[in-house]
C-alpha cells in the first residue's frame, strides 16, 4: 500500500460489498477471485490487480472509480436507505440470486444518488437521466 489509499479503498469495498448483503465469499465467487483476495484488499493488505478490480466492482455494479479512485467515498447516508431496500427485497421474496441483486442495488443507488444530487439547492436538475444498464454476467436475466 504505497500511497496509502489502500485502506480507504478496502473500506470503500467492504462498505459497497456489505450494503448488498454479499458476504466475501458471495463477492469472490461473482467476480472470479478468491475469498482471501477480497479480504487482503477489504483490510488494506494489498492492491488488486486492474483484472481484479475490475470484476470486483462489475460484480458490485460500481465503477473502479467509485471503489478505487482518490476522491473521498460517498456520504453514508446513500447506503443505509440502499440496504434498508435490499432488506425490503427480502420481505418482498425477490431472487436471492447474487447477479440479480447485484444489479438491483445498483439500480437502487443510482436512483438514490440522482436523488441526493437533484435535491440540493442550486442543483442543476436533470430531466431525463439515462439509466445504467448493469450486465449480468455469464449467467441471463432473472425471468420470473
Amino acid at each position: 500500500m504505497g500511497d496509502g489509499h489502500g485502506a480507504g479503498n478496502g473500506a470503500r469495498l467492504r462498505l459497497a460489498r456489505q450494503a448488498r448483503g454479499f458476504s466475501q465469499q458471495q463477492l469472490a465467487t461473482m467476480a472470479g477471485v478468491s475469498r482471501q483476495a477480497v479480504s487482503a484488499v477489504e483490510s488494506g493488505q494489498s492492491d488488486p490487480s486492474l483484472r481484479a478490480a475490475l470484476r470486483l466492482t462489475q460484480a458490485l455494479g460500481m465503477t473502479v472509480e467509485e471503489v478505487f479512485g482518490s476522491f473521498s467515498p460517498a456520504p453514508q447516508v446513500v447506503a443505509r436507505p440502499v440496504a434498508l431496500m435490499s432488506l425490503a427485497a427480502d420481505d418482498a421474496d425477490l431472487p436471492a440470486d447474487p447477479e440479480f441483486r447485484a444489479a438491483l442495488v445498483g439500480y437502487l443507488e443510482w436512483g438514490t444518488r440522482l436523488a441526493m444530487h437533484n435535491s440540493q439547492p442550486g442543483a442543476d436538475v436533470v430531466q431525463q437521466a439515462p439509466v445504467p444498464r448493469w450486465g449480468w454476467g455469464v449467467a441471463p436475466p432473472y425471468q420470473g
